[in-house]
């Protein structure tokens, strides 16, 4: 493989020869901060797709942007290293165009298998440069799941018998559904967008802005002072003082004191899904010229991704010994 290095398991070297079959996966976003980007980014999908390796598809989400290759099985003679060679280019041509906002994030990788052993090949930026790093290892049923229908047919699995092939697929089909939903893989997958939860602030609306956002599977949360969190002993009191409600209360001297909250993950029947902690000392730091409002000081949580996910709550309690 071009720019590649490789990290056997139990092998110095990668197989020898072509590969039986192989297929491509996995996902490359980064920042689309400029519109004129979509030029780019079109060409190089368009790249992709015509190497023949996999299907590309490219997703435009405001200031993201990603490109999904699908998982199609391929002949391995297809994947030369003429086309290897185009593919990094092309890569490198994206980060090279996305430079100034920062490197691209990427899952992208490639399964070869082989006559006795699979070679695994992950592409990603190294610095400004993107690199192959391979490995190889055993060939696994999953690796076997992929093989093209005529080469199944000559597998092991088919001299079993009908009925005995067909219940072992089944029971790999079952104990591929059972690890995905116990990972939360289909969580993270199906889940709604972090823009689109309702936020519940228990009365601190004008003392801190949340903003929340999608990332991996993830809802990012990014807490920071509003424009009326105190700055003076004088406003905190008189803030406490104004609000009459005893848990509100509770929650708000907590906030401005820099103490310890929740952020929980709700659904519509507001049954917790998930909480964090969120350490609020950060937002207490004085700096020079530093007034209400200070968009500087933040706290930063990750939640996972749900797919029953409704609003963000903040309150001094988990919730979960409720459920």
């Amino acid at each position: 493989m071009p720019e590649s290095a490789h990290l056997p398991i139990d092998e110095v070297q990668p197989p020898h020869g072509t590969a039986s079959y192989l297929w491509f996966g996995g996902i490359v976003e980064g920042p689309r901060r400029d519109p004129s980007l979509d030029v780019k980014l079109r060409a190089v999908t368009s790249g992709i797709n015509q190497l023949r390796l996999g299907q590309a598809d490219l997703e435009l989400d405001g200031g993201r942007f990603s490109i999904l290759l699908n998982d199609e099985t391929i002949p391995g003679e297809r994947a030369d290293n003429a086309k290897r060679e185009q593919f990094l280019a092309l890569l490198q041509d994206l980060q090279d165009s996305v430079a100034d906002a920062g490197v691209l994030e990427s899952t992208l990788r490639c399964t070869e298998v082989f006559a006795e052993k699979t070679v695994e090949s992950l592409f990603a930026p190294v610095g400004q440069q993107m690199r192959s790093v391979s490995r190889v290892r055993e060939i696994t049923a999953e690796d076997r799941r992929h093989a093209p229908a005529q080469q199944v047919k000559t597998s092991e699995l088919a001299k079993m018998g009908k009925k005995k092939a067909i219940a072992i697929l089944l029971l790999l089909v079952v104990t591929l559904s059972l690890y995905t939903w116990q990972t939360g893989l289909i969580d993270k997958i199906f889940a709604e967008s972090g823009s689109q939860l309702e936020v519940e602030m228990s009365g601190l609306g004008r003392i801190l802005t949340v903003e929340v956002s999608s990332s991996w599977g993830n809802y990012v949360i990014e807490i920071r002072r509003g424009e009326s969190f105190p700055v003076n002993t004088q406003e905190r009191e008189a803030l406490l003082a104004a609000t009459t409600d005893l848990a509100e209360q509770a929650l708000l001297r907590t906030v401005v004191d820099g103490g310890t909250i929740y952020a929980r993950i709700e659904d519509e029947e507001n049954k917790v899904l998930r909480a964090q902690v969120l350490d609020l000392r950060p937002l207490l730091s004085i700096g020079i010229g530093i007034g209400n409002g200070d968009t500087d000081k933040k706290v930063v949580v990750k939640l996972p991704g749900m797919i029953r996910a409704w609003k963000l709550r903040l309150a001094l309690d988990s919730g979960l010994e409720n459920r």
